[in-house]
């Protein structure tokens, strides 16, 4: 039995499914016309998420998707930016919006594949922790650090962090003084897998204009934004703690992407995973905030799905989704671990902790890197063995046996590092209480 509305005429003897994937094959043109078939239809072509792809796809030069630059101007809406997609003028005011129709997306499906947010109106600053808290603590020692924190692998805050190592203003203002012509990466792509680049004047003006839309925002995830930006590198310092990454021994070509320039409006984030190759991380807030959600290494998140660890790096629920749909319906002793990290300060993320991470602010800039300590040299050696390519595994032992030999002759296989993807389903079930018995010393 159909699920359309009696509305649509002859096509109410189709699925919905089936519909919006017919309509996945329209050009734009033929969307605009489907949409005035009735009511019905006319939403449906609604979902922006629809437009957002037609955008992408049709920056074409020379027959070419442009790999370089995004060059559209954000207006409204991406159906609005489809039909008008050209930069405007100075002080030039963008006629009205004549296809945009908000408020449809309780039309389109939530989960893990779905574009789309059927909750506009969610503040997750308005939904309490319900579980246990990271503890924030002011700058420490490195020495303390890396007993306390790095060796047993236990996450906290670091609260000024910024402003006690040094790091200069990378403010969304600053940036946008300094850097407003620079292209950067965004987590955008067209359907053939080309990832769409941005001006930052223009994915600024993005995160302005889509604020409460209700789509997956796109997310400035910049690996190389050192290079594309000349002189942001001399702007902040690696933290003291992680001034002996081990990673640094092999040269820049070898050695796996590490760095990133993160920036996203509200609601953009990332789904649960663990960080590449055991890694530890750190990531410094300069404008806006993050709210964080952890379970240790042993513990499959709910909403994740235990079948895809090891094929998607993203096996899990969108982040609000989750909060929306999973985190309420959570007993307490399968909260996670949470904490909101502000401008200036520092989160550390142990080898192997399952997070996400949600940007509460209209506007957060983050730089994030990825490292091996001596903390955590035996999770990385034994993902590099059993995981990485061999090719990485051999110059990475290369690269750090010299310095650092007996990290390779006393290395013994990690007691607490269980194959995750081997781990039975009782595993997402295991009591959350190991978060909080991870600060049973404290």
């Amino acid at each position: 039995m159909s699920d359309l509305n009696q509305n649509m005429g002859d096509l109410r003897v189709f699925s919905i499914k089936l519909v919006r994937r017919v309509m996945h094959w329209m050009d734009g043109t033929t969307l605009l016309r489907f949409g005035e078939c009735c009511k019905y239809s006319f939403a449906m072509t609604c979902n922006d998420s629809i437009w957002k792809t037609r955008c992408l796809q049709t920056q074409k030069e020379g027959g070419h998707v442009v790999e370089k630059l995004g060059v559209f101007e954000f207006k409204v809406c991406w159906k609005y930016t489809f039909l008008r997609p050209k930069r405007l003028q100075k002080d030039q005011p963008p006629p009205p919006p004549k296809y945009f129709v908000p408020g449809t997306g309780h039309l389109i499906p939530r989960g893990r594949n779905s574009q789309y947010y059927s909750n506009k109106s969610l503040d997750l600053e308005a939904i309490p922790i319900r579980g246990p808290v990271v503890p924030t603590i002011p700058p420490l020692d490195a020495t303390s650090f890396f007993d306390n924190y790095d060796s047993p692998g236990r996450p906290i805050v670091i609260s000024g962090a910024a402003a006690a190592f040094g790091w200069k203003d990378l403010s969304a203002e600053a940036l946008l003084s300094k850097y407003r012509n620079t292209v950067f990466k965004t987590n955008g792509c067209t359907e053939d897998g080309k990832t769409l680049r941005m001006q930052l004047r223009d994915y600024f003006k993005y995160c302005n204009d889509i604020f409460g839309a209700g789509e997956k925002p796109l997310y400035l995830f910049d690996n190389r934004f050192d290079e594309r930006a000349d002189g942001l590198r001399d702007d902040y310092t690696i933290p003291p703690y992680f001034q002996g990454d081990l990673f640094e021994k092999m040269t820049q070509k070898d050695r796996p992407d590490y760095k990133w320039l993160l920036i996203g409006p509200k609601s953009s984030g990332a789904p649960f995973h663990t960080d590449p190759h055991q890694t530890h991380a750190w990531n410094m807030v300069t404008e806006g905030k993050k709210r964080l959600a952890f379970y240790p290494p042993h513990v499959i998140p709910p909403g994740v799905d235990p079948k895809l660890i090891h094929t998607e790096y993203y096996a899990a629920e969108d982040t609000m989704y989750w909060y929306t749909e999973i985190y309420p319906k959570l007993t307490e002793d399968r909260l996670p671990l949470e904490c909101v990290v502000n401008a200036g300060d520092m989160v550390f993320i142990p080898s192997g902790w399952w997070h996400q991470v949600v940007n509460l602010a209209p506007i957060t800039v983050a730089v994030t890197q990825n490292v091996c300590t001596k903390g955590n040299f035996a999770r990385v050696w034994r993902d590099l063995q059993s995981r990485g390519p061999q090719s990485l595994a051999r110059k990475f032992k290369a690269a750090v046996e010299g310095s650092h030999p007996l990290l390779f002759k006393n290395y013994k296989r990690p007691d607490n590092m269980s194959d995750t993807a081997s781990s039975s389903s009782s595993s997402s079930s295991s009591s959350s209480s190991s978060c909080s018995s991870s600060y049973s010393s404290d």
